[in-house]
């Protein structure tokens, strides 16, 4: 989503549902990298320090099985 609230990307993944993050995609890697989460499963952390939303992303990431395998489901 954009400031002002415009949705700029949907895309099928196994990430949970009513999860929001900042990404940036690469077309030559066919790669999303993110670099914030703003909701985990419909929890807001976006108030939250940076430094948790770091720990946060990374360990509900790691958590989160074949996030890094190219399926239909997870392109």
């Amino acid at each position: 989503y954009t400031k002002s609230g415009y949705c700029v990307n949907r895309f099928p993944s196994l990430l949970p549902d009513y999860t929001i993050l900042d990404c940036i995609y690469s077309e030559m890697d066919r790669t999303f990298y993110i670099l914030d989460v703003m909701c985990w499963r419909g929890h807001p952390v976006y108030d939250c320090p940076t430094e948790f939303r770091f720990y946060w992303l990374q360990s509900k990431v790691q958590e989160a099985e074949g996030l890094a395998d190219i399926t239909k489901r997870n392109p």
